[in-house]
């Protein structure tokens, strides 16, 4: 059953499956209750166990959290209201904005399945869930997330501040990923590789972590690694929405599709499907090459440790801004992939200045150098 001591259980043992251990709260749940009844209506539109996995991340999402540890190693559950949850968690003055008392977490649970019964008839919604199951790239993936995260509210977990994403970028961005995911029959020109096959490595090996998990940040006062970014405390630069991440990854998805030497087929397709946008040539923010796209499928299928030619990087670096301006923080705005030797050059200058820094030198060479 979906109780309080369910979920400090799992908090208490070292090896518990969070997944498995709410899977099975669920399905004992009594008839009647909130959690029994959602399963029912959910089964009609999806397999039992599909259903049971959606009221799972429902769940996850309502009642906990994975806070980094105090040495900033790793992450671990906590309830919401655990003093084992996030840095300082208290329930006085003090109060960490991400935590609840079971009875609000509770709460939360019952509006959003809620808000999921009274939806149920939507075939766009349904079909969205089936694909982030089938296609997911974050564990307990869901279009949930705050109404208000901004960096200076009291409190974003709470009741009616989480709502179905719905028609916004989760959903855009699922129905791209599993488009590109499933073209295993497109070849990559010269190369033994599929474009599904590409594209399952680039999003396990780079846009999955760098889209939803925080960089390690050991200095300042929020401290992170590897957290959910919705997760992180709303008023460190390493936060970002779920709609945020989801515009993130597929902005990177995106600009993947437009690399040089992508097959024209599968990118007109795509456009032709209304999963992809037309856009130009996707350059290097710093050299301004184009990025080759055979050279890419090379790097993720056959990844040497250590070594990328291509990189993922913020336009503005997180620790230079803040979250106030679309060109600013973890935004899709402020995101591009970018060559080794632009990543180089840049450091950790905002992009205007990486620019005016390559300009002033190729200004220098033409004045001293002519020759070369």
């Amino acid at each position: 059953m979906i109780t309080a001591h369910l979920f400090e259980q799992i908090e208490a043992s070292a090896r518990a499956n969070i997944s498995n251990a709410i899977f099975n709260g669920i399905a004992t749940e009594p008839q009647g209750t909130k959690w029994s009844n959602a399963l029912n209506l959910l089964s009609d539109k999806l397999s039992q166990a599909h259903s049971i996995t959606i009221l799972t991340r429902i769940a996850r999402t309502a009642y906990m959290i994975e806070p980094v540890n105090s040495a900033i190693t790793s992450t671990k559950f906590a309830c919401r209201w655990s003093e084992n949850g996030p840095a300082f968690f208290s329930f006085g003055q003090n109060r960490d904005p991400r935590a609840a008392t079971f009875t609000e977490c509770d709460q939360i649970a019952e509006e959003l399945l809620g808000a999921l019964i009274d939806s149920i008839d939507n075939d766009d919604h349904i079909a969205t869930l089936r694909l982030s199951i089938n296609h997911k790239i974050i564990s307990h993936e869901i279009p949930v997330d705050y109404v208000d995260s901004s960096p200076d509210a009291d409190r974003i977990h709470r009741i009616g501040n989480l709502a179905w994403s719905w028609d916004g970028p989760a959903e855009r961005t699922v129905k791209l990923r599993s488009w590109l995911l499933e073209q295993t029959g497109v070849q990559v020109p010269a190369h033994n590789s599929s474009v599904g096959q590409v594209m399952s490595a680039a999003i396990s090996q780079k846009v999955a972590v760098k889209t939803y998990l925080t960089d390690r940040a050991q200095t300042g006062p929020y401290q992170t690694n590897r957290e959910k970014r919705w997760e992180a405390h709303p008023a460190s630069v390493h936060f970002a929405s779920r709609a945020s991440a989801s515009a993130i990854e597929r902005e990177l998805l995106e600009q993947i599709c437009f690399f040089d030497g992508f097959p024209e087929e599968c990118r007109d397709a795509a456009i032709d499907a209304g999963v992809l946008r037309a856009r130009e040539v996707t350059r290097c923010p710093i050299t301004l090459d184009p990025l080759n796209f055979s050279q890419f499928a090379s790097e993720v299928i056959n990844p040497k440790h250590g070594r990328s030619h291509f990189q993922v990087g913020h336009l503005n670096p997180l620790k230079t801004v803040g979250r106030t301006n679309d060109a600013a923080g973890h935004t899709a705005q402020n995101i591009a992939w970018i060559s080794a030797a632009g990543n180089r050059i840049q450091g950790d200058l905002p992009l205007i200045e990486a620019r005016r820094l390559v300009q002033h030198i190729s200004n220098n060479y033409r004045l001293l150098l002519p020759e070369l």
